[in-house]
C-alpha cells in the first residue's frame, strides 16, 4: 500500500533540539517509504547537510512567519500532504490556519518541545497573553497535540487551558540503531583532549536558560580539588559574556567554547562525565546522547525532561537549579565513583529513533 505524504514545518535547520529531532524524524519516515517534505521558512542550518537525498526541501522563502502563510498554504493545495509535523508555537498556529484556508484534508500534529511558561520569546505580556488565547482556541482543532515529556505536557495544558488528556506525550528520538562509529582522530582544542586530566562536556545553545554561567562558576571551585578541564559545545547569544566570565575567573587554561559541533557524540564518548546546567529543558536530547555512549551524566532538576530521562536521578545525579556548590560536590562524586557503562548504554536506547517513529505511526491509522 502506498504510504502517505508528510510534512515538516519549522524554522530553520540551524543545530537546535527541534531542529535535531526534525532531522531524525524526516530521515526515520523516509526511510520507512513515506514521501517526506521538509518546509522551512528560511533554508539554511547545519542540519540541511543530514537529510537524505529523497526528501524534498521546501522553502516558503520568509524571514517573518507572517510571510509563510500565504506560501504555506500554495503548498498544501499543490502537494497535498496528508499529515503536517508543526513544531512549536507560533510555526503551529500559521500550520493551523494555512489547514483552515486551504480547505483540503490535512491533518495537523502539533508538536510541543518546550517548557511554553518560560519560554524566551515572549518579549511582552502582549506576546504571552497572544500566545494563551491561540493556544487555548487553535490548538484543540489540530488533530493532535504532541508533547516531549510529561513535564512539557502539563506545562502546556496548564498554559493554554488545555485537556491534559488530549495531549500525547512522544519521547524525543534521539538513539541511532547503527552501532557508533571508531573515532581516533583529535579535535580542537587539543588540550581539552590530550592529558592525564578528567574531562568534563556539556552541550547546548549558548543562552541564559542553559546554566552555563553557573557551570564555569563551579568549575573555579573545582580546579581546586581536581585536574579537570570542561568543554562547552555549542553557540549563541551568551558567548560573549561566558568569555567574559572565563576570563573574570582566570579559566582560560580549564574551560573551552569550541562552538557547534557536527558529531557531538565524538565528544561524548571522550569525556569523563556530562553535565547539564539548564534553568529549563523541553526534554534533554544531550543527555541521551551522553547516555548512548555511556558516559555517566550529573544534571540540575530543572522542569522538566532531566527527571523523566534519568529517572528520577537512577541513571544520573539530579541537583538544584542555580546551586553552583551543589554542582561542585555532585560532579565530584561522580567523576570518584564507578559508573555501568551497559547500563546507560541500555536507558539511552528507550529513546531509539525507531520508538518514537512506531509512536507517531500509531497516530496515523
Amino acid at each position: 500500500m502506498k504510504k502517505p505524504r508528510l510534512a515538516f514545518l519549522i524554522t530553520n535547520m540551524k543545530g537546535g533540539g527541534a531542529e535535531k529531532v526534525t532531522l531524525n524524524l524526516a530521515n526515520g519516515f523516509c526511510l520507512r517509504g513515506y514521501h517526506v517534505d521538509l518546509i522551512l521558512f528560511q533554508t539554511e542550518g547545519v542540519f540541511l547537510n543530514g537529510l537524505l537525498p529523497s526528501i524534498r526541501i521546501i522553502s516558503l522563502n520568509a524571514q517573518s512567519l507572517r510571510y509563510g502563510l500565504l506560501p504555506l498554504i500554495r503548498y498544501i493545495r499543490k502537494a497535498k500532504p496528508k499529515f503536517l509535523f508543526a513544531n512549536m508555537w507560533p510555526i503551529s498556529i500559521i500550520a493551523m490556519i494555512a489547514k483552515l484556508f486551504s480547505g483540503m484534508n490535512l491533518r495537523v500534529l502539533i508538536v510541543e518541545h518546550a517548557i511554553i511558561s518560560t519560554s524566551e520569546i515572549f518579549e511582552s505580556r502582549t506576546t504571552e497573553y497572544l500566545a494563551r488565547i491561540t493556544i487555548r482556541l487553535i490548538y484543540p482543532l489540530a488533530s493532535n497535540i504532541i508533547a516531549v515529556s510529561n513535564g512539557v505536557a502539563n506545562d502546556l495544558a496548564f498554559f493554554g487551558h488545555l485537556d491534559l488528556n488530549k495531549i500525547r506525550i512522544i519521547n524525543n528520538p534521539i538513539v541511532d540503531s547503527k552501532p557508533f562509529p571508531a573515532f581516533e582522530c583529535v579535535l580542537p582544542p587539543t588540550s581539552w583532549w590530550n592529558g592525564s586530566h578528567l574531562r568534563i562536556i556539556a552541550a547546548g545553545s549558548l543562552k541564559w536558560i542553559k546554566g552555563f554561567d553557573v557551570l564555569i562558576k563551579a568549575m573555579a571551585e573545582l580546579i581546586l580539588r581536581l585536574d579537570v578541564k570542561l568543554l562547552i559545545l555549542g553557540e549563541g547569544p551568551e558567548r560573549s559574556n561566558l568569555e567574559m566570565q572565563i576570563n573574570a575567573l582566570g579559566l582560560q587554561e580549564y574551560v573551552f567554547l569550541p562552538g557547534f559541533a557536527d558529531t557531538p557524540d565524538v565528544y561524548f564518548k571522550h569525556a569523563n562525565l556530562f553535565v547539564l546546567s539548564s534553568r529549563y529543558e523541553g526534554f534533554g536530547n544531550v543527555l541521551v546522547e551522553s547516555l548512548a555512549v555511556g558516559t555517566p551524566v550529573v544534571s540540575t532538576d530543572c522542569p522538566s525532561g532531566p527527571r523523566e530521562i534519568l529517572l528520577n536521578g537512577y541513571y544520573g545525579q539530579l541537583v538544584p537549579v542555580d546551586e553552583p556548590n551543589a554542582l561542585v560536590f555532585a560532579i565530584v562524586e561522580a567523576l570518584n565513583s564507578s559508573h555501568d557503562t551497559e547500563q546507560l548504554i541500555l536507558r539511552a536506547k528507550d529513546f531509539s529513533i525507531d520508538n518514537s517513529l512506531d509512536e507517531y505511526e500509531s497516530i496515523f491509522i
